[in-house]
């Protein structure tokens, strides 16, 4: 595991820098549990575990989150949960990434990586309405349930449960999959001198407190998230008062890849200040051709990759306009 580097791309509203999420692991598409013949350098397992934890807000109050923790081996518990979970880092070399994933909540789950080929056999309710985009993993699973990808390109994307997501994901089950074209090269011809890494997401504390007391659902006191109304906005999993960013004078002339992602059921639109950026793709998708712009539009589970130098001044970096 490896935190980004955060020394002098620092938050306006900290007194020192946000330290931002990071690990290592790899990549790849096809079906749960494939067995495993690639070499150690082509393959990369991650094991992640699904559980519920308590977050402090600023204004003090706790809310129960769901997030992910990467443990060293299915059942080790050895690993620290947070919502947005722990960061899956390809290499340009991996061909193959496996998820082992174990559910410690009381109801099912299951994993998908948007914009990553993958089997998805869906799970329905006895209704007939889809529950889950794919395989779950049942509380208290005693065996992983794997998900395994084969089909890997370069991007940023975003991993989610793929089980009533639009609870689920608001709880807190999501997190973000990068993946260079080449060392120091974010898509091919396009290199980069530094790398920052923003996941949006939001807190409705009623919500949560209606799912962690059992009052969630038909009949119930909160039936849906049609009346959605989130209180908190985090970024990187850090509720923030202020979309403003500041980049310190120390990086002018260099090359500052943003990888944005809005984990969120709102549409997010940060705007960059005092310069322009080159949009380099969405979902993991390069654009034909790349175009200057000042914001990026990011809809519920977008992600899109800009790339700009930073200028002799330095650079207030965003703000985001929907804050």
């Amino acid at each position: 595991m490896r935190n980004y580097h955060a020394a002098t791309v620092r938050w306006t509203y900290l007194a020192s820098a946000l330290a931002l999420l990071g690990t290592a692991t790899a990549c790849a598409t096809g079906d749960d549990g494939e067995s495993q013949t690639q070499s150690a350098l082509a393959t990369v397992t991650v094991f992640l575990r699904a559980e519920a934890f308590t977050k402090t807000m600023p204004d003090g109050t706790d809310v129960v989150m769901w997030g992910y923790a990467q443990d060293s081996a299915f059942g080790a518990h050895d690993g620290v949960l947070s919502s947005p979970g722990p960061v899956i880092e390809l290499q340009a070399d991996t061909t193959r990434l496996t998820v082992q994933l174990e559910n410690n909540l009381d109801v099912p789950t299951s994993l998908v990586i948007d914009g990553l080929r993958q089997s998805l056999p869906v799970v329905r309710y006895p209704s007939g309405r889809v529950r889950s985009f794919t395989r779950e993993a049942v509380p208290g699973n005693v065996s992983p349930v794997v998900y395994s990808y084969t089909a890997l390109r370069p991007g940023t994307f975003l991993y989610k449960t793929g089980t009533a997501p639009q609870v689920q994901v608001q709880m807190g089950l999501l997190g973000a999959v990068r993946r260079p074209s080449a060392a120091g090269e974010a898509y091919p011809g396009r290199a980069f001198d530094q790398d920052l890494l923003l996941v949006y997401s939001e807190v409705d504390p009623a919500l949560h407190d209606a799912v962690a007391t059992g009052q969630y659902g038909p009949g119930l006191a909160m039936t849906s998230t049609v009346r959605y109304v989130p209180k908190y906005f985090l970024i990187n999993g850090e509720a923030v008062m202020s979309g403003a960013y500041d980049v310190a004078p120390s990086l002018a002339g260099q090359r500052l890849l943003v990888r944005f992602v809005n984990g969120g059921l709102r549409t997010r639109a940060p705007m960059f200040l005092q310069t322009y950026a080159l949009a380099l793709a969405e979902d993991g998708f390069a654009y034909k051709y790349p175009g200057e712009r000042y914001s990026v539009s990011l809809p519920a589970s977008k992600t899109a990759d800009v790339l700009f130098t930073v200028p002799a001044s330095g650079a207030k970096l965003l703000y985001d306009r929907m804050f």
